[in-house]
């Protein structure tokens, strides 16, 4: 039976109790030294940011067949290991054999060894997504790529790890452009990340004779 979320939240944890909390919890949580934190909450999923990620999971996943690489989705739990910290990504990629967190251990929940994560960006997590959570994949010694898609307009951003260990941001905007992904060297269309997807209209403020341009 599940747990339910008012009865989680109120004390610490260590590593081994988070882990075996993972498939017993109504929701998703991240660990963060000893705490739960509500990853939906945090990510603010709604129906775009769902679609964004089905297009990038379902594009990038037909792409990378017959590469030794394969994408998950958000319910692979990224251990960061010198901080003591458990993160969910929106999408992430393994090449080679999958590592997993020697804490773990049904070796099926936790890894180590992501190449490139992706995440959605959304009002509630664009903060932490460029914030503290980049600053959490960097510890990760294999990640190299970072992908931050908006869902309020046809622009993804990339962050790529080079062999001097500075990383390069590059820009990808309008529905006619290709995403090149540096890390896995193939690239998909921005028309196929956000097919179906509907953009807010944004609208002029109404005029106000009391406000000089």
């Amino acid at each position: 039976m599940a747990i339910p979320a008012e009865k989680l939240l109120d004390r610490r944890y260590s590593i081994e109790e988070y882990l075996e909390l993972v498939d017993k919890t109504e929701g998703k949580y991240e660990y963060h030294y000893g705490k739960l934190v509500d990853w939906r909450a945090m990510a603010g999923a709604a129906e775009p940011h769902a679609l964004i990620s089905a297009n990038f999971i379902r594009r990038l996943g037909n792409a990378l067949e017959g590469k030794p690489c394969r994408i998950y989705s958000s319910d692979l739990i990224l251990r960061i290991q010198r901080k003591a910290k458990y993160r969910f990504g929106d999408a992430a990629v393994i090449c080679g054999a999958t590592v997993f967190d020697p804490d773990d251990k049904s070796r099926a929940k936790a890894v180590l060894n992501p190449t490139l994560i992706a995440e959605v960006l959304s009002e509630t997590s664009e903060g932490d997504d460029r914030g503290d959570k980049f600053g959490d994949y960097r510890e990760i010694e294999t990640f190299r790529e970072y992908v931050l898609i908006s869902q309020t307009k046809p622009l993804i951003e990339t962050f790529y790890k080079q062999d001097d260990g500075t990383w390069v941001l590059a820009d990808f905007k309008g529905l006619d452009a290709n995403l090149h992904l540096r890390s896995l060297n193939l690239s998909i269309a921005l028309a196929d990340i956000y097919a179906n997807v509907t953009f807010p209209t944004i609208t002029d403020k109404p005029y106000d004779p009391r406000v000089s341009n």
